[in-house]
């Protein structure tokens, strides 16, 4: 039989001890350095879940702040992503693109669709016909718009008094608030005159100045007797060129 020295042995056991203590320190640098890695990952996470919140009302605010303590994300009045009522928004900051990470909270476009003045400046323009009774908008600031907006009515009267023979028993005119809801700043008349008077305090004491004055639709659908509306919801879950995903 063949046996090994002791001198043999005792140099395998230094080989063995080193490369135990190479695989032991190699294994040590490589765990600091994922738990390095995953600190400044965590880091770079930290500084990107982070919001500003610029709303105005103090129930949403503190509603915010729940959330955000529960989803981990700093508040930072600085911070690229905004929670923001749609006035308090940095458009200008969120639309050039400087900042990647710039989300904001409201759809930018949400105006031309919300706003009755500029709903129907938007279809007028696209000549989209048959979605809005037929409509003026007008702003209103002093007793010129006001009587340009009552000659308008009365030359318009004239082109659909034939076709509303029919409805004589309703009103001819509704006008709105352009940015009102809840039946508020809602007037109905039966000339131009009386359009341009029921406005007159509203427009020029609270400074309402949009305004869309339309033909009231007659006969109005009605459920049991009663006008209703109806209000859609729309989710948009996603659309990164308006900083929103």
């Amino acid at each position: 039989p063949c046996f090994r020295s002791s001198s043999h042995w005792a140099g395998t056991k230094r080989a063995m001890g080193r490369w135990f203590v190479a695989a032991a320190v190699g294994a040590s640098c490589a765990v600091t350095l994922l738990l390095m890695e995953a600190s400044r990952r965590h880091r770079r996470r930290r500084r990107r879940r982070r919001l500003a919140i610029h709303v105005a009302s103090e129930y949403a605010q503190s509603v915010l702040r729940e959330a955000l303590a529960h989803l981990d994300i700093l508040e930072d009045f600085e911070a690229p992503s905004e929670w923001a009522d749609f006035g308090a928004v940095h458009w200008d900051k969120l639309l050039t693109g400087t900042e990647i990470h710039s989300r904001a909270s409201c759809f930018y476009l949400r105006a031309g669709l919300v706003r009755k003045g500029m709903l129907a400046h938007r279809l007028l323009k696209r000549k989209v016909q048959g979605v809005l009774p037929e409509s003026i908008v007008a702003d209103v600031e002093d007793e010129d718009d006001l009587d340009s907006l009552r000659q308008r009515l009365e030359s318009w009267a004239k082109g659909i008094s034939a076709a509303c023979a029919h409805v004589d028993a309703h009103p001819k005119w509704v006008a709105k608030a352009s940015n009102s809801n809840r039946g508020e700043h809602l007037f109905v008349a039966n000339t131009a005159t009386e359009v341009a008077d029921l406005l007159r305090p509203i427009a020029l004491g609270d400074g309402v100045v949009e305004w869309v004055v339309q033909r009231y639709v007659a006969p109005p659908l009605l459920i049991s007797g009663m006008k209703f509306h109806v209000r859609a919801h729309l989710l948009v879950s996603g659309w990164p060129r308006c900083g929103m995903t």
